[in-house]
């Protein structure tokens, strides 16, 4: 099969390819504008629909790192136009070629169902693909992920077959949020953010690769896709199982108002708050995850030299 990567610079584009390069006889090219040996933007956009129809499948995973850095106003409009812009593109594109169009996975995230209240002893109620977004929540996260589905419209309406990558906190060992999420662990200072009751909903780099290549190998899929373990946990689980892999304490604990003042808007939506999130749709086609759980998951990525 040959596919298109854009934004495949990025980490899981890199997960991806590092993966279909030992695993599959997959055709693989990138489209970026920052790094060499790739196709382009400017190239592609010289005759963007005669290269689309030479690939089988499209991925866009195109979006600067919403977790780099304090959500400045200009910050913030960076994480929206960096999404929407590229998706809005080859949706035009691909809204030209019709029926005609490769198939298309573009990236979105779990952000798009907002806030949940956090609960001392128990997770608040599970959502999932069919859960009601007729009324988007107001968050920031909830923002970015509406805006970013839209923009994928035109493709959808002209019957371009599209799935919606809805991420959760996709976790590996030397790349994406884990290694900084660890950092403090190492040095024995890690423990829970806030309360530690707030819903942490992940996957595996692994088990994201595997799960889109069971939506290759699914042609008839279309639509939003939970890409998050079937085991959501609250995040002071989640450090008790990291501190436990890693050797380390996890008895400190960083306050609510330290976040804040920290990270502001930033810390509020991505550290003290989250969402319960389960991947009925991937769960009802059939799909196995190798690591379901939190402890294998981190007995997997660090028990292996580059998972």
């Amino acid at each position: 099969m040959k596919i298109l990567i854009a934004g495949g610079t990025g980490f899981i584009g890199q997960g991806l390819v590092q993966h279909w390069s030992s695993h599959t006889t997959h055709d693989v090219t990138l489209l970026s504008r920052h790094q060499k040996n790739t196709l382009h933007w400017d190239e592609f956009n010289q005759a963007p629909t005669t290269w689309l129809t030479q690939f089988d499948l499209v991925i866009n995973l195109c979006g600067a790192n919403i977790g780099q850095r304090r959500w400045s106003t200009r910050r913030k409009q960076t994480i929206l136009t960096s999404r929407i812009q590229p998706t809005q593109t080859l949706a035009t594109h691909l809204a030209k070629l019709g029926n005609q169009a490769p198939r298309w996975f573009n990236a979105s995230a779990i952000g798009i169902y907002g806030i949940q209240l956090n609960h001392s002893h128990y997770l608040p109620p599970s959502l999932d693909e069919q859960t009601d977004l007729s009324h988007p929540p107001t968050c920031f996260l909830a923002k970015v992920g509406t805006q970013w589905e839209a923009a994928t419209q035109p493709a959808i309406q002209a019957g371009v077959p599209t799935v919606l990558l809805r991420f959760g906190v996709v976790l590996a060992k030397h790349d994406g949020a884990l290694p900084q999420i660890a950092r403090p662990f190492w040095w024995g200072l890690g423990g829970r953010i806030g309360s530690g009751c707030q819903p942490f909903s992940w996957i595996s780099l692994k088990d994201l690769c595997r799960a889109i290549d069971f939506l290759i190998e699914h042609p008839h899929v279309q639509g939003p896709i939970n890409l998050v373990a079937p085991k959501c946990i609250r995040q002071i689980e989640f450090a008790h199982s990291l501190a436990h892999q890693l050797h380390r304490p996890s008895c400190f604990t960083l306050p609510n108002s330290i976040v804040q003042l920290l990270f502001g808007q930033m810390g509020e939506e991505l550290l003290l708050s989250g969402q319960h999130v389960i991947p009925s749709r991937l769960l009802d086609l059939g799909f196995q995850f190798a690591l379901p759980d939190i402890d294998s998951a981190l007995r997997n990525i660090y028990s292996t030299k580059k998972t």
